[in-house]
């Protein structure tokens, strides 16, 4: 299963480092309607204020 990191870099060809993409995600909200998140591992996900 690949990371957000991973798909960031496969996008853009990017490498952005783990920190700074916990640093976005803890001040942005992201929509996922019509994600496909079968089999997807959320353990270590925040999900408080949803």
């Amino acid at each position: 299963m690949k990371t957000l990191q991973d798909l960031i870099k496969d996008l853009t060809d990017i490498t952005v480092e783990q920190n700074k993409i916990n640093e976005y995600l803890s001040r942005e909200f992201l929509d996922l309607r019509d994600a496909k998140l079968q089999g997807t591992n959320l353990q270590d996900a925040d999900l408080t204020d949803i």
